[in-house]
């Protein structure tokens, strides 16, 4: 897979202006966004991934050894690079491209995230296109979806989301 506008490091390499040099694109896997270890530190020669991208880190813990997470990037070339996450695995999220992490199964999971910014945000997809004023002829021209089915989404998602805030944060 080609991986856009990403510096995956090469710690093999020389240094770089992001610190190490960055490896092939062509060579790029789900694996240098993903990694295991008892102490989790997330440094770039350890954690490919993270070299150069504002680092968001995901560490996991999931309660009595049960479960796991299924997490996706999808880079800007509509590439997915997709990881099942195991018990103290943690994955890198690029600031910016669009992503997602799901628990498996119904045992009970921990999940931890730390972030560059103190105030970092939250933007859910379906809320900026279908709870936001953003004219229904500009999603369907951009999603190729149908005036029904935008119609039908609007009337759906303002509900759905709140709903699902509401279990993300729950204390």
């Amino acid at each position: 897979m080609k991986v856009s506008r990403l510096c995956v490091a090469d710690p093999s390499g020389p240094p770089g202006p992001l610190g190490f040099s960055c490896k092939n694109p062509e060579q790029v896997t789900a694996k240098d966004f993903s990694f295991s270890a008892t102490v989790t530190t997330g440094f770039a020669p350890a954690f490919p991934g993270a070299n150069g991208v504002g680092v968001s880190v995901v560490r996991l813990d999931l309660a009595y050894g049960e479960g796991t997470i299924r997490a996706r990037i999808i880079c800007s070339a509509n590439e997915v690079y997709l990881k099942t996450l195991q018990k103290g695995e943690v994955m890198v999220f690029p600031q910016g491209l669009l992503h997602f992490a799901l628990k498996n199964g119904t045992g009970p999971a921990l999940a931890f995230a730390a972030f560059r910014s103190s105030n970092p945000g939250l933007q859910l997809v379906s809320n900026a296109l279908f709870a936001s004023d953003l004219p229904s002829e500009l999603i369907e021209a951009t999603t190729f979806l149908s005036h029904e089915e935008v119609k039908r989404l609007k009337a759906i998602i303002p509900k759905h989301s709140l709903d699902l805030l509401a279990v993300l944060f729950e204390p």
